[in-house]
């Protein structure tokens, strides 16, 4: 009897092979040859409770002795295989316990064989893969548990792959992808644990990926895009939680996108060296100058908003819509080289002011009509107002 039990657990052994999850210390894998013999050597090891490690320089060709794996308990990470170009053999899992790391494989031009995979309880890290090209393989993934790194990759021109993501507990990293022209893909993200560093990506042209983004648990930084001319599509975004900075994006005029932010989520504001932002007196920044002690750095943009006192003077204006009063006060011509008329209806005062509030002409005018002399201004922008018993009136003035 004896023997007959000891006989029917080995034929049990043989059949079912490792009680899962298998692998707890993890596995590293630096030839091909291990790949392949994968199933071979842990026959029925289908959930690994470890880290996998896919390390193999130009060895590891391709993934297809993994094809069967459902789950790794713990990290995989992808790194520096010189010749492997996809990741099919991995069709099979779904679930990442820790983090996703792939980085520094320059062969590899897609994420395909990543199909079924539904969710990251750690990290996703996708760096320095210099042939990438798209990451539509990560379609299934709703929930990014730890931070997002996407950065290096030289060939990816967009997240689409990224579009059933919800929530990223970590920090969002978009750093220095230079064929990168825009976030789409990231349209369903509404809320970040983290800080956003979106630095250095050459082609990136606007943030409209981001138009579903409600919070931000960290800082906002918007750094080096030499390309980014508009961030309208930061318009729902309310509330952050730490220093917002938007510094040397060197096309970018205005800050159109940042007005519904909370001001009181603001610790610092950093807005610098950005050479064509001239409009800066967006209500959250406006708020933020009035209400708040914290720390700010306004200098090296354009005129108007090349410094705190002209943003403050702009702000001044924020609540008045240039054309709102145009029956009783408009200037002609606007843009200006030279001499201005002003028409008005009935008598007031008229000043002309830079952007940090010094008054440079002071005139009282009756109406129809009367002609100012500005060839002695400097080129820039300006604020005209008419002021009667009844209203002040704020217009701006472009003298070119």
């Amino acid at each position: 009897m004896k023997k007959i039990f000891i006989l029917v657990a080995a034929l049990f052994l043989a059949f079912t092979g490792y009680p899962q999850p298998c692998l707890p210390d993890g596995i590293t894998f630096t030839t091909q040859a291990q790949i392949d013999n994968f199933h071979v050597t842990y026959p029925g090891c289908n959930q690994i409770g470890g880290n996998v490690l896919i390390q193999g320089g130009n060895s590891i060709t391709n993934l297809s002795g993994l094809n069967g794996l459902i789950s790794i308990g713990k990290n995989l990470v992808i790194n520096e295989n010189m010749a492997l170009s996809g990741l099919t053999g991995l069709n099979t899992l779904t679930h990442i316990g820790e983090g996703l790391i792939i980085t520094g494989n320059n062969s590899l031009n897609s994420l395909n064989g990543l199909d079924n995979l539904v969710s990251i309880g750690g990290s996703l890290s996708i760096s320095g893969d210099l042939s990438l090209t798209n990451i539509m393989a990560l379609s299934k993934m709703t929930t990014i548990g730890g931070y997002l790194i996407i950065e290096y990759n030289n060939l990816l021109s967009n997240l689409t792959g990224l579009y059933n993501v919800n929530t990223i507990g970590g920090t969002l990293e978009i750093i220095d992808n230079d064929m990168l022209t825009s976030l789409t893909g990231l349209g369903n993200l509404t809320s970040i644990g983290g800080s956003i560093l979106v630095w250095q990506n050459l082609s990136l042209v606007s943030l409209d990926g981001l138009k579903g983004l409600n919070t931000i648990g960290g800082e906002f930084s918007i750094e080096n895009n030499y390309a980014l001319s508009g961030i309208l599509g930061l318009a729902n975004l309310t509330s952050i939680g730490g220093s917002l900075s938007v510094t040397d994006n060197k096309v970018l005029a205005n800050l159109a996108g940042l007005g519904n932010i909370d001001e009181g989520s603001i610790s610092k504001l950093y807005i610098y060296n950005n050479n064509n932002l001239s409009e800066c007196d967006v209500e959250s920044v406006c708020n933020y100058l009035s209400s708040s002690d914290g720390y700010t750095e306004i200098h090296d943009n354009a005129t108007g908003c090349n410094s705190r006192s002209e943003v403050e003077v702009a702000c001044q204006s924020v609540d008045i819509p240039d054309n709102t009063y145009d029956n009783l006060f408009s200037i002609f011509p606007n843009p200006s080289t030279g001499n201005i008329t002003i028409r008005s209806h009935g008598a007031g005062l008229i000043s002309i002011m830079n952007l940090s509030g010094q008054t440079l002409v002071y005139r009282q005018i009756n109406g129809p009509e009367t002609q100012i002399d500005i060839t002695g201004i400097p080129r820039g922008v300006y604020i005209v107002q008419f002021t009667n018993q009844k209203v002040v009136v704020i217009h701006k003035l472009f003298k070119i």
